[in-house]
C-alpha cells in the first residue's frame, strides 16, 4: 500500500497499517507528522540525516516541541556520518547542542556503523524505515508496537556502545 489518502488523520499508536513512502517528500509528510504526536520518546538512526526529512520547518520545531514538553522526553540520534550535517549547521544538531538534557547526538561503531538503514521510532507505536542511499522505497506504521520493540533493541544496542561525537557537542558561547 503506497501513501494513504488518510495520513493526516493518522493516530500515533491506534492507526494500524504499514504503507509504502516512494518519494522524498512522503517521507517528510509522514515524519513530521508522526513526530507532531510524541509524547516522550524519539529515536533516529541515520547515515546523514537526511536533510529532505529531517531539515525543513516545522520538523526541527516538532523536535523541540517535544524536548521541551516534559523532563522524562528523550531525543536520542546515532548519527553515521556527521560530516554534512556538520558542515550545512543541521538544524538538529544545533538543537542538541542547546537542549543537551533532553536531546543527545551519538555515532554508532563496529558493526552498527555499517548498518544499511536509517529509521525513526516515535514513542512505542510509530516507525519508519528506509534503506540508505534512498534508492528503495520507505515503509511506515503508526502502530506496530511489535516492530518498534525490535528496531529499539538494536538502537539501545548501538547506543550503548556508540560514543558521543566531540565535534557535535561543540559549544557557541
Amino acid at each position: 500500500m503506497t501513501l494513504p489518502p488518510d495520513l493526516e488523520v493518522r493516530q500515533l499508536g491506534r492507526s494500524s497499517g504499514a504503507f509504502i513512502l516512494e518519494t522524498p517528500e512522503d517521507l517528510r509528510r509522514t515524519a513530521l507528522h508522526m513526530v507532531s504526536q510524541a509524547q516522550r520518546r524519539l529515536d533516529i538512526f541515520s547515515h546523514d540525516l537526511n536533510e529532505a526529512v529531517y531539515g525543513p520547518s516545522p520538523f526541527p520545531e516538532e523536535v523541540q516541541r517535544l524536548a521541551l514538553r516534559s523532563r522524562y522526553s528523550r531525543i536520542r540520534i546515532l548519527l553515521q556520518d556527521n560530516n554534512q550535517a556538520v558542515k550545512r549547521g543541521h538544524r538538529l544538531v544545533e538543537l542538541a547542542r542547546h537542549l543537551s538534557s533532553a536531546m543527545e547526538i551519538r555515532r554508532p561503531t563496529g558493526d552498527h556503523l555499517l548498518h544499511p538503514e536509517d529509521f525513526l521510532l516515535v514513542d512505542e507505536g510509530g516507525y519508519l524505515r528506509q534503506k540508505q542511499g534512498g534508492r528503495h522505497p520507505a515503509r511506515a506504521d503508526f502502530n506496530a508496537p511489535g516492530d518498534v520493540r525490535r528496531l529499539r533493541a538494536f538502537f539501545d544496542e548501538a547506543w550503548e556502545m556508540g560514543t558521543v561525537d566531540q565535534e557535535l557537542r561543540r559549544l557557541h558561547l
